[in-house]
């Protein structure tokens, strides 16, 4: 083995913990030095050129298989279309609310923390919370008078 090839070998142990692909890679040195007839320490510099090009590039090893790629193309497109119709769907009550907001003379920003309350039933959160604001300004005598 030569310096570039130990070289490379310790690279990809050390960064990667690959010890066995140290052998892969001079495998297909040796095979890609016989067919384009460069010496094996070319490839190999190429290569260790090609990983601190892409230092850093996490890639991984696993292989699927066609029922589990065909799986994630699935996910993956059903998925997007998912979020799509959501940011859609978000839009859509954004403008609503602003409508209803215009009409009504209301705040969106009243209508909207209303609707998040009614959606996570937390409506006894918010009145405690409004219950100590009121003790507060009540001991600071900031409370309005009516």
């Amino acid at each position: 083995m030569s310096i570039v090839s130990t070289s490379l070998s310790l690279v990809l142990n050390g960064a990667f913990g690959f010890s066995h692909c140290a052998s892969a890679f001079e495998q297909i040195s040796k095979l890609i030095s016989a067919i384009f007839f460069i010496s094996v320490d070319s490839v190999w510099l190429s290569m260790l050129l090609l990983y601190n090009h892409f230092e850093g590039v996490s890639m991984s090893t696993r292989m699927y298989g066609p029922e589990e790629k065909a799986k994630l193309e699935r996910l993956i497109t059903e998925g997007s279309t998912v979020l799509r119709e959501i940011e859609d769907l978000k839009e859509g009550l954004k403008e609503t609310v602003k409508a209803v907001a215009e009409e009504l003379e209301i705040k969106p920003s009243i209508i909207n923390k209303a609707i998040t309350i009614a959606h996570k039933d937390n409506w006894k959160d918010h009145e405690n919370d409004w219950n100590e604001i009121e003790m507060i300004l009540g001991v600071t005598n900031r409370l309005p008078k009516d």
